[in-house]
């Protein structure tokens, strides 16, 4: 079989698309029955290519033109609503094109493309392995862009799609783009895995380009992964991370990269949901970048492009795109090589994290936030001695805030959350507990002295909520970080003498305050009767 493969591939009249297609298939089909010592013998130099060209061809994806025949079935009924009914002959055919042998058994033909990159006697074949991906994404992406379907939003699908495309042609669509999704990050994922192990394609002659183009690779199917959550996809987040990883090295190849993937609309929140998933990847991967670029270009290349999403006024729809704002802005502002522009803009991102809480961030989100703010500016971060008041007015605000805060249950979040959360039984907080968590999961981060002033107010702030279950959930947070392994040696000491000596205790379990005063020191007690000595 491996012989006849070997021939086959080698010889004149397997150039074509049905020769090679035949090739590749039966090798498909026949390759988990092949010993280990048989795969060995396969000419994986002369398979690369033919196979993942017949991938994308007429017999595979058809390079995305079926995304073309799509749109001109798509029509406005009903007002604004789309239309694409399952009769339309694009419908028919992309039904025709799931049942395609390529299509059909794309998962292993995946994986088998995948091993051929690992076992290429040519470590540059890798390199047009890579751009053929870039280049099949880059049309996929185009062709997706002129079709209607990408002008609705996630969000909004149910309101602008008619009931028969929502449930009967629109999910089939999607089935196929993710099968070609998932197809082209298992070839990816080869790919990285060879560049970085392989002397050749590891060299810096080879592996920012190939780390730029395999990101570039992610951005243009990100419409179709974001659906499905890029975390929630192993592959996917191995290839992102390590090609960000080995991007980062390259200090001026990542600033180019940057600036090629940078949004057309920056400064402004765009009308198209395509601008915005593209802006929505732009944040995820430039917040990785903040440790190797110069304070300058990271003001114009990450904090500019965030400003827009960090308005407490925007679309509440858009909070996956907040997230990835406040997170790029964090990492902006956590850059030790960037003192002068956390101290300029990071009065600017309090206002607008406390603004936009909790229409626009979850109290997870925003706890996360603030407890970066704290970290960025107390030691030993270098803002800390330059503007040693900064984390202390923070405090403030946050104490403030709690204040007046409402205490109704907030309703639940519509924030994007990862599995482990989603499954996790939240307990209804109001905003005034949220707060009080937040200042709780900061004490761990302030300065000896800070601590011990503060440990009292969060005492008297957890007395004022008046929820009992909430008080106690707070409580319970208490008492956690005070033993749970957050503070160190020296703060740990703090809390100890704070909880035993200084009234902590009472406070805290008890609810009992300072006693009334006013004192003064020096000042006559209570007269006591006099000795009859």
């Amino acid at each position: 079989m491996v012989t006849a493969v070997n021939l086959a591939l080698q010889s004149p009249a397997s150039k074509g698309n049905l020769g090679s297609g035949s090739v590749v298939l039966a090798l498909n089909h026949a390759f988990p029955l092949l010993s280990d010592g048989a795969r060995t013998d396969v000419d994986y130099d002369a398979l690369a290519m033919p196979t993942i060209r017949i991938m994308t061809s007429a017999e595979g994806y058809q390079e995305g033109y079926f995304l073309e025949a799509i749109d001109l079935d798509v029509h406005q009924v009903t007002g604004t609503k789309l239309d694409w009914p399952s009769r339309s002959p694009s419908f028919l055919q992309l039904q025709k094109l799931t049942a395609k042998p390529i299509v059909a058994s794309m998962g292993p033909l995946s994986r088998l493309m995948a091993h051929a990159v690992e076992n290429l006697r040519n470590a540059i074949l890798v390199t047009e392995v890579r751009d053929h991906l870039l280049s099949f994404t880059a049309r996929l992406l185009q062709k997706w862009q002129k079709n209607k379907f990408s002008e609705i939003d996630l969000s909004e699908e149910a309101n602008f799609l008619t009931p028969e495309t929502l449930r009967t042609t629109f999910p089939v669509l999607w089935q196929v783009l993710k099968t070609a999704m998932f197809a082209t990050v298992v070839i990816l994922r080869a790919v990285i895995g060879r560049t970085l192990i392989d002397p050749v394609l590891s060299s810096p002659k080879f592996a920012p380009a190939t780390a730029s183009q395999t990101l570039l690779t992610l951005k243009n199917i990100y419409f179709i992964s974001s659906r499905l959550g890029s975390n929630s996809f192993s592959a996917h987040t191995f290839v992102n991370i390590a090609s960000i990883d080995i991007l980062t090295r390259f200090p001026i190849s990542s600033l180019a990269f940057l600036r090629s993937i940078y949004p057309s609309q920056a400064g402004q929140i765009p009308a198209h949901p395509l601008q915005r998933n593209h802006d929505l990847f732009y944040l995820n991967t430039a917040e990785n970048f903040t440790l190797s670029l110069k304070p300058a270009d990271i003001e114009s290349l990450i904090v500019i492009p965030c400003t827009p999403y960090l308005s407490p006024n925007a679309n509440a729809h858009l909070l996956e795109i907040f997230e990835a704002a406040h997170s790029a802005m964090l990492a902006a502002l956590a850059a030790p090589q960037n003192e002068e522009l956390a101290a300029r803009v990071l009065p600017f991102y309090a206002e607008s994290l406390f603004a936009s809480f909790p229409r626009n961030l979850s109290p997870r989100q925003f706890k996360f936030a603030f407890k970066a703010l704290i970290q960025i500016c107390t030691p030993p971060n270098p803002l800390a001695s330059s503007h040693p008041l900064m984390a202390e007015t923070l405090l403030e605000l946050l104490h403030h805030r709690a204040l007046a805060a409402p205490t109704v249950p907030l309703p639940p979040s519509t924030a994007i959350k990862p599995e482990v959360d989603a499954n996790r039984r939240e307990i209804p907080l109001s905003e005034q507990s949220v707060l009080l968590l937040t200042l709780l999961d900061a004490l761990p981060h302030l300065t000896l002295g800070v601590l011990e002033d503060w440990l009292p107010v969060a005492a008297d702030l957890l007395n004022v909520v008046p929820n009992p279950t909430m008080k106690e959930h707070c409580k319970r947070r208490f008492w956690e970080v005070l033993e749970g392994g957050e503070m160190d040696v020296e703060r740990s000491a703090v809390c100890v003498a704070w909880w035993g000596t200084r009234g902590g205790r009472e406070r805290v379990l008890l609810g009992e305050g300072p006693e009334a005063g006013p004192f003064m020191s020096g000042g006559l007690g209570v007269p006591l009767k006099d000795s009859r000595l």
